[in-house]
This record gives structure tokens, C-alpha cells and sequence, in this order.
């Protein structure tokens, strides 16, 4: 067991170190993140068509932030995946984009079945995944860190009651973000 957790320790060092050196080679741009989900979307596109998923977008214009463009276009991603991943055929994911006058809000949900209350803490921890072999339990780990690196927030909510499941992802981000 010591083993083990020293391994674990060393990945979890890795992780970081990679994160934080990738993270430094780029610059923070200001992206319109209206084009940003819609290409996080199109990635997954094919299997939202093949698993016949009813796709509601609310996706306002004139939604801009100082970010690293292809680490919100990872966490986006990561949380459409994720989303695919718990719903059925025919389910629904809602992708939804908000501002205020200090804030803006990136809202990812999905009708899947829902996480258990025992794992609501845990799917933050590095290597932690429902999905078996399948996950590595590395995203949503890695997506808090993009976000907060951008001051931002992450923060879920969840149900498993039956006709009422599914999970809902909040992104909360600064509308002018340090570079």
C-alpha cells in the first residue's frame, strides 16, 4: 500500500508539472467563447448525431474572455464527454452560456444517471473515475485546474433520483482575467 501511494504521488507531481509547463507556453487571448463551445461541440458532434442526443444550446452572443484558448476548449470538451458518457440514447445535454456584469458562466447538463452522493467529492481527485478502464480520472482533476488558473470556479450538482438524474456543470469565470 505504501508503494502504491508513493506511485501515486509521483503521477500526481507529473500531472502538475506538465500542467503548470504547458499552461506557461501559452498566452491568454481574448476568444469569444460562443465559437469556443460551439467547436468543443463540434468535436463530439458525431456521436451526440449517432446516440440521437437532443442538444439544447442557449448560446447568446457577445461573450468574450481573456483565456487560454485550448485549455477552456480541454475543460469544455471534458465536460461534454463526460456528459455523452452518462446519457442515454436520446438523452439530453444542455450547454448554456451566461454573463453579468462581473461574471461569466459556462453551464453544462446533462439527463444521465447522475452521480452518487458518496463520489461528489471525490470526482475532483486526480485518477479517481466511474468509468473503469475506460477513464483515467484525470478530467475533471485537470479541468478545476485550467479553470482556476483562469480565477475561475467549478462547481457541480447532481442527482440520481429516478426521472430526475443528471448532473449539472457550473464554470464561473472573471470577464477580464489577468494575463
Amino acid at each position: 500500500m505504501e508503494l502504491a501511494k508513493e506511485q501515486m504521488d509521483t503521477l500526481r507531481r507529473i500531472i502538475g508539472s506538465s500542467l503548470g509547463v504547458a499552461s506557461s507556453c501559452r498566452q491568454r487571448k481574448t476568444t469569444d467563447l460562443v465559437e469556443l463551445t460551439e467547436a468543443a461541440l463540434r468535436i463530439h458532434q458525431r456521436r451526440i448525431d449517432a446516440n440521437q442526443i437532443h442538444l439544447v444550446k442557449d448560446l447568446p452572443g457577445d461573450l468574450v474572455a481573456n483565456v487560454h484558448r485550448g485549455g477552456m476548449l480541454q475543460v469544455i470538451s471534458n465536460l461534454i464527454v463526460n456528459a455523452l458518457d452518462t446519457l442515454p440514447a436520446q438523452g439530453t445535454l444542455h450547454v448554456r452560456l451566461r454573463k453579468s456584469d462581473a461574471l461569466l458562466v459556462i453551464l453544462i447538463a446533462d439527463t444521465g444517471h447522475g452521480i452518487p452522493n458518496r463520489h461528489i467529492d471525490d470526482v475532483w481527485r486526480p485518477f479517481f473515475t466511474t468509468k473503469g478502464e475506460q477513464g483515467t480520472g484525470l478530467g475533471l482533476a485537470l479541468s478545476e485546474r485550467i479553470v482556476t488558473r483562469h480565477q475561475g470556479r467549478i462547481c457541480m450538482r447532481s442527482s440520481v433520483r429516478e426521472g430526475k438524474s443528471g448532473t449539472i456543470f457550473k464554470i464561473t469565470l472573471p470577464r477580464q482575467v489577468p494575463a
